[in-house]
């Protein structure tokens, strides 16, 4: 397969974040749903990334979106919302997203490799603390936030006076 161009590859502008989401959402809670129990996962994580405003969506509101999320939250889902470009945490509010689950990103490469690391430590850190539990009598302290600590420091060093928008000083991190 050849590399994508920027002649390949154009940009429309259009953003149909809600539907996307919603339509994710029914189709992995169908998997589960008529998965064998064995097949079924303990945890489901959703990372959602955007670089863009919500601006093209037909099939789902906000308000469905945050019910929806709702249900799965109940059921033991996690949602993690990385936004660039846009006030994610607006965005992630009317969406029913956890404010400590709401990051802001810059949207280049630095930016993207960065919230793909994070992505990995929120995965790990579970398995961490069942590791930690399981080889000692008290479980240790695990920092929950710690995960996000550097997409928020690059996104901060890199905006203009700005500081993570996830609704925290920097004296509560």
């Amino acid at each position: 397969v050849k590399p994508l161009t920027r002649d390949d590859y154009k940009v429309g502008g259009m953003t149909a974040l809600l539907d996307a989401l919603g339509d994710a959402i029914k189709h992995i809670r169908n998997v589960h749903k008529y998965a064998r129990e064995e097949d079924k996962p303990d945890k489901t994580v959703f990372f959602i990334t955007t670089d863009g405003i919500e601006n093209s969506s037909h099939k789902f509101s906000f308000d469905e979106i945050k019910k929806l999320l709702e249900e799965q939250k109940a059921q033991d889902w996690d949602f993690v919302f990385f936004g660039a470009n846009i006030d994610t945490a607006t965005v992630t509010g009317r969406m029913g997203i956890d404010p400590r689950h709401a990051v802001s990103y810059r949207s280049d490469e630095t930016g993207t490799g960065i919230v793909y690391r994070s992505m990995s430590r929120y995965l790990r850190m579970p398995r961490l603390r069942k590791k930690l539990t399981d080889m000692l009598y008290d479980s240790p302290s695990v920092d929950d936030d710690s995960w996000r600590e550097e997409v928020d420091k690059d996104f901060a060093s890199r905006e203009q006076g700005g500081t993570p928008n996830d609704g925290r000083t920097p004296d509560e991190k």
